[in-house]
């Protein structure tokens, strides 16, 4: 009877055993950390293209500080509290029409410079939702625009 246990407990405890789960495991814990590492530089890459949407020479042309501006030709937006003048009608007109959580992500990042990261934590949401509001966003009014234009 005790060599039968002796058996059952012989591959476990054997060195050979040991050695093939100690590299399973560290192959495991290898591939673990390269697909972690891939999915860290493939999201960085995504929000990259996400921040390149429209270029924002473009949108800071249209926008424009409220010290600088005749306010008799601007119009007046609040975002996060703060005034802020638009000298260009139709980006007014599309500003307008945002709802105002879309505004606020667009303006924190285009018109104050914030990145996703200070502007979810000023508007207390997730990076994520800071990129895809924006992507969202930017899409929407390109569209706009070719309706308008078409």
């Amino acid at each position: 009877m005790e060599n039968i246990n002796n058996r059952v407990d012989e591959p476990s405890g054997s060195r050979g055993y040991k050695e093939g789960v100690r590299k399973k495991f560290d192959c495991y814990c290898k591939r673990f950390i390269r697909n972690a590492a891939y999915d860290v530089a493939r999201t960085a890459t995504r929000n990259l293209e996400r921040e390149k949407l429209l270029p924002d020479e473009e949108m800071e042309e249209m926008i424009s500080d409220s010290g600088f501006q005749d306010e008799g030709t601007a119009e007046e937006l609040y975002i996060c509290n703060k005034s802020v003048l638009i000298s260009d009608p139709r980006l007014a007109k599309i500003l307008k029409s945002l709802s105002k959580r879309k505004r606020e992500i667009l303006m924190l990042s285009v018109y104050y410079g914030y990145s996703a990261e200070e502007i979810a934590k000023t508007l207390r949401i997730s990076t994520e939702t800071v990129y895809s509001t924006k992507a969202k966003t930017l899409k929407e009014i390109r569209e706009r625009e070719r309706c308008d234009e078409g």
